[in-house]
């Protein structure tokens, strides 16, 4: 549950804002990876707004806890978060706040989107003007203070998928909002060579700083080599069990992290026959469910 103070609402000019998050969660909160608003209510001193409970908590404290995922996994949580972002700019609304504190994850590891406060309706073509979000996944243009469009979410998602796949973010954040820009400006967002091609190439161009030349629609992620062979329509029904991606990534971390630690090579040898054993048992469940 979300309480909010009125008297703070209406000394921070906030009040549409207030309209627009309750509004924009309950028309758009049908779709399966935005979290559901339920009740909503307030009295005389406080606003109420009740959301779904889900279960497993923050994308960040499972991050913090676990550290960098291995691809495949990436590639199904940037999927569910492109299909999200697609259906709220198709819907005429801007989130500006796409962070791994608001992405929960539910009982079988699928990302749901929480928290609407800095969401607008934009209407296509439309810019906005408020510098707002968190300013470790801000666009250059907004911390260029100039008006932007509904780039800027693709950007934060551009974020999102360096620090899942390497464990750390591109740049560390600043407070002071002109430090940060400069960081911004001097920072290439390339992932180091060892990542695939097609991870590579999302990355740069989900991290354009140049917006017009910005990754900023689902279906010009559909076209990236990294995502052929992924079937979107069968994302979007929750047919992959991330909670199995999520599983197999940790044993794979654990056998690396184990070979990074032996160099002789009879150990290596028995690490590796191990390390057959444990994606075997990874395997033991199929990943896609039948939903009829």
């Amino acid at each position: 549950m979300k309480v909010l103070s009125k008297a703070q609402v209406i000394m921070q000019n906030a009040v549409q804002q207030c309209k627009d998050e309750v509004t924009i969660q309950c028309v758009l909160g049908h779709h399966p990876f935005i979290v559901k608003c339920k009740h909503h209510w307030q009295n005389k001193k406080k606003l109420f707004i009740v959301t779904e409970y889900i279960p497993h908590g923050e994308l960040l404290k499972v991050w913090k806890t676990y550290g960098k995922f291995n691809e495949e996994l990436v590639q199904f949580y940037v999927a569910e978060l492109a299909l999200t972002i697609d259906f709220l700019h198709n819907a005429g609304v801007i989130y500006r706040d796409l962070k791994m504190e608001n992405i929960l994850l539910d009982e079988e590891g699928h990302v749901q989107l929480i928290d609407f406060g800095l969401a607008k309706w934009l209407a296509y073509g439309e810019r906005a003007n408020t510098i707002c979000g968190t300013i470790q996944y801000m666009a250059p243009e907004i911390l260029k203070m100039e008006s932007y469009t509904k780039a800027v979410d693709w950007w934060s998602l551009g974020i999102i998928m360096y620090a899942l796949l390497t464990g750390q973010y591109p740049v560390e954040s600043v407070h002071d909002h002109s430090k940060m820009q400069k960081l911004v400006e001097t920072t290439s967002y390339t992932l180091p060579e060892d990542y695939s091609d097609g991870a590579r190439h999302v990355v740069r161009q989900l991290l354009c700083k140049l917006p017009q030349r910005r990754l900023q629609s689902l279906h010009a992620l559909k076209s990236q080599p990294f995502f052929r062979n992924v079937k979107f329509d069968e994302v979007l029904e929750k047919k992959v069990s991330l909670k199995e991606l999520f599983e197999k990534s940790l044993k794979e971390q654990k056998i690396l992290s184990a070979f990074s630690a032996h160099s002789n090579d009879s150990e290596l040898a028995v690490l590796e026959e191990m390390g057959k054993q444990q994606l075997k048992e990874c395997y033991k469940k199929p990943v896609i469910h039948n939903t009829k």
